[in-house]
């Protein structure tokens, strides 16, 4: 996959490869604000849990 990236990103252009590069990485910003929600939805439910 790595190997024909060069000519894709060639092929692509500049605008292109920059518009992919910003909604990956606001994918990965998305993955990881779940990731972080849910455990600290997690850890105040265990927290509650044990409270009561």
């Amino acid at each position: 996959c790595y190997g024909s990236a060069d000519r894709l990103a060639r092929t692509l252009g500049r605008t292109a490869m920059t518009v992919i590069t910003k909604l990956s990485s606001f994918l990965l910003v998305c993955i990881g604000v779940q990731i972080g929600w849910n455990g600290i939805k997690d850890l105040l439910e265990s927290v509650a849990l044990h409270v009561h």
